[in-house]
């Protein structure tokens, strides 16, 4: 849909792109300095209101930090309207988890 080919990073997970594969890299070594405690792909995580479940949220990398704190990494080249709807109901179901968007830089 957006170019995007399935690759594995060193650890050997099947990533949606390139870019979120070098992402997992980077993620591995953070965690052999010890920059993060541990990391997690493709978490998902129900987004419930009034008792009833709304949608899913797959995040790319949930992420724990040396002094315990919770971290969502979301790799972005593309924007989607669904996607933000579910950042938006994300942030509000989970307050205590911080959401990282992590997007390309482009050369201009």
């Amino acid at each position: 849909k957006y170019h995007n080919r399935k690759t594995l990073c060193f650890s050997k997970h099947l990533h949606d792109s390139k870019f979120e594969a070098e992402y997992c890299n980077k993620l591995l070594a953070m965690k052999q300095q010890g920059d993060i405690k541990s990391y997690e792909v493709q978490k998902s995580f129900d987004l419930a209101g009034s008792g009833k479940l709304i949608c899913r949220h797959v995040v790319d990398f949930y992420v724990i930090t040396p002094t315990g704190a919770l971290e969502i990494h979301e790799t972005k080249g593309v924007k989607t309207d669904v996607w933000s709807l579910k950042r938006k109901l994300f942030e509000v179901l989970y307050p205590n988890i911080f959401y990282r968007l992590i997007t390309k830089k482009k050369n201009k």
